[in-house]
């Protein structure tokens, strides 16, 4: 049973990486569909911030649950 609370939290930390991986494709697809410079801007501006969340979430994935990798 000790493990379930493990594995839980491990999934929700995957769910969340895979969420800005997918939001961060959404803005990239956004930016490129644009024809506005200011709206492909922001989205391009978004697209970066959710890679940005998305390295952070990955770095603290792997110190947390693969710290001997």
């Amino acid at each position: 049973m000790a493990s379930r609370p493990t594995f839980e939290l491990e999934e929700a930390w995957r769910t969340a990486i895979e969420q800005e991986a997918q939001s961060r494709e959404l803005y990239q697809r956004l930016a490129a569909l644009a024809e506005d410079e200011a709206v492909r801007s922001l989205f391009a501006f978004l697209a970066g911030e959710e890679a940005r969340h998305e390295r952070l979430l990955q770095g603290e994935y792997e110190r947390t649950f693969t710290p001997d990798l």
